[in-house]
């Protein structure tokens, strides 16, 4: 079956919800983005030889331009999602993505995303049924989004999955995508949020940080890695203007496991008296 006689053999209401995926002509259209092998594997907490033979075996769709291998991101999709399912997704029908904002898109944070293959897309059709899929609350501040993974432009960086290779985009001279390369992605940005306002990021050991940046970013961070993750948390403190925050992070770094003995910070030399 064809991903077009798929579509047909919907119910209407089904061919609704999906509105617009009918001109989408199956997975493995040209014109979504790409990924290098070594990306891919980053993002899939794989080594890059793993990824050739997975593309060799099948396992993973990729195309090859030149002498490399580009994996599109309907592939990484899929192959998310098959290693995680018995049921297995159709390779003729593009993988969907479920994002969910806190409020309204691209402006609030991303809080959640969920790939769903051709056998769940058609269950979603209303509103509540996103929200079930994703196992959240059904809530009216939320915003839901359902997208084809081949057809949302960046879907997988947004997501904070893949971070794609600086250098390659700068050769290949694709200005729109690098002018934005070191935005955060909303993903990405939720996280690193939630870790800014935790009451315990500044007094946690060392290697439960280096396991947090490992957990987002998919690599060991070295040294200064960790002082722009400290800068990042900072920033975003500023950002709110939450300066008890603020105060209390800045009274940890200047004092240590001793913060607790210097309730007050004053960065005046002096308290305003004179003491002559």
């Amino acid at each position: 079956m064809k991903y077009a006689e798929w579509f047909k053999s919907l119910t209407p209401e089904q061919q609704d919800s999906l509105e617009g995926w009918e001109e989408l002509g199956g997975p493995t259209v040209e014109y979504q983005d790409h990924y290098q092998v070594e990306d891919v594997a980053k993002g899939l907490r794989l080594s890059p030889i793993t990824v050739r033979q997975y593309i060799r075996e099948g396992k993973i769709f990729a195309r090859k331009f030149g002498r490399r291998w580009y994996v599109p991101a309907d592939a990484i999709a899929r192959y998310m999602y098959n290693e995680s399912h018995e049921d297995k997704a159709a390779d003729y029908v593009p993988m969907g993505i479920i994002l969910a904002w806190a409020d309204t898109p691209k402006i609030s944070p991303l809080i959640a995303y969920k790939f769903v293959s051709d056998k769940e897309l058609v269950n979603l059709t209303t509103v509540s049924s996103l929200f079930e899929e994703l196992g959240i609350p059904d809530n009216a501040t939320a915003c839901l989004e359902l997208w084809p993974v081949s057809a949302l432009d960046h879907c997988l960086e947004d997501i904070g999955l893949i971070s794609p290779n600086l250098r390659e985009l700068e050769r290949t001279g694709n200005r729109m995508f690098y002018s934005n390369a070191f935005e955060m992605p909303p993903m990405i940005r939720t996280r690193l949020l939630m870790l800014a306002f935790d009451v315990d990021w500044f007094r946690a050991p060392v290697a439960s940080i280096k396991h947090t940046y490992k957990d987002i970013f998919g690599k060991e961070p070295d040294t200064n890695d960790l002082r722009l993750l400290r800068r990042v948390l900072i920033s975003y403190i500023l950002e709110y203007e939450d300066e008890a925050r603020l105060k209390e992070a800045v009274k940890w770094f200047r004092f240590g496991p001793l913060a607790p003995n210097f309730q007050d910070i004053h960065d005046d030399k002096t308290d305003g008296s004179d003491s002559r």
